[in-house]
C-alpha cells in the first residue's frame, strides 16, 4: 500500500471512528450508581447495539491513530517526534484494550439485568460486574487520555502539524489524565460538575481526533501533488 493510500485510509477511520463513538457514547445511559443503573440496562432495548458501535468507532479510531504514529516516525524531526509519538500510541494501545474490556463487561451485564425482573438471585453478581465496569471506565479513560497527552507532545515538536493540534492534546490528555482521572481513582466520581466535566472533555477528544484525522488527510493529499513535481524535476 502506498503512504498516501495508507494516510488516507487512517484518516478516514479516525474521522468515522470518532463520529462513530461520540455518537454512540452520546446514547449510552448514565452511570449513577451501580445498583440504579442496573434497572436502565434492563430497560434499555438498544444496549447491545450502542456497546458494539462503541467497540467499532475504537477500532476504527486505533487505526487512524497508528497512521499518525507511524507518519511522525518516518519524518527526521527535532526533539525525537517519532519517539514521544510511539509512546503514546503505547499508551493508547492499553487505554484501548482497557475500553473493549469495559465494552464487553457491559455487554455481559444485559442478560443478567435482565434476568433480575424475574429472578433477583443474581443481583449480587450483577452488582459486581456494573462495579467493575465502573472501576474499568476510570482506568481505560486515564490510559488512554495519557496517551493522547504523549500523542499531544509528538504532534507539538514535529513539523508536520500545526503547533496549536499538538498544544491542544497535551492539554486535554493532561487535565483528563491527571486532573478528573487521578481523583476519580482515589476519591470516586461524587459531583454532578466532575461527572459533567469528565463528558465535555472525553466529546473534545474525540473531536481532537476527528479534527487529526482530517489534517492526516490534508498531509496525504500533499504529499501526492509534491511526488509528480519531485519525479519531473529529477
Amino acid at each position: 500500500m502506498e503512504k498516501q493510500t495508507f494516510n488516507r485510509t487512517g484518516a478516514i477511520c479516525a474521522g468515522v471512528g470518532a463520529v462513530v463513538t461520540v455518537v454512540s457514547w452520546g446514547i449510552h445511559p448514565e452511570i449513577t450508581d451501580p445498583a440504579g443503573y442496573l434497572p436502565i440496562v434492563a430497560g434499555s432495548s438498544h444496549f447491545v447495539g450502542i456497546h458494539w458501535g462503541l467497540i467499532i468507532g475504537m477500532v476504527l479510531m486505533q487505526f487512524g491513530l497508528a497512521a499518525v504514529m507511524l507518519a511522525l516516525r518516518e519524518q527526521p524531526a527535532p526533539n525525537d517526534a517519532g519517539g514521544w509519538a510511539q509512546s503514546g500510541f503505547y499508551a493508547l494501545l492499553v487505554g484501548f484494550v482497557l475500553w473493549i474490556g469495559v465494552f464487553m463487561t457491559e455487554v455481559a451485564l444485559k442478560p443478567l439485568a435482565d434476568g433480575l425482573r424475574t429472578d433477583p438471585t443474581p443481583a449480587s453478581g450483577a452488582l459486581a460486574l456494573s462495579g467493575l465496569q465502573d472501576a474499568g471506565a476510570t482506568a481505560a479513560s486515564f490510559v488512554y487520555s495519557l496517551g493522547v497527552a504523549l500523542l499531544g507532545i509528538a504532534l507539538l515538536v514535529s513539523r508536520r502539524f500545526p503547533r496549536w493540534m499538538g498544544a491542544s492534546g497535551l492539554v486535554l490528555g493532561a487535565v483528563t489524565s491527571l486532573g478528573l482521572g487521578l481523583p476519580c481513582m482515589f476519591v470516586g466520581k461524587s459531583s454532578l460538575t466532575e461527572k459533567i466535566a469528565s463528558t465535555i472533555l472525553g466529546t473534545l477528544v474525540l473531536v481532537w481526533v476527528f479534527v487529526l484525522g482530517v489534517m492526516l488527510w490534508r498531509m496525504a493529499g500533499a504529499g501526492q501533488r509534491q511526488a509528480p513535481v519531485a519525479r519531473a524535476t529529477a
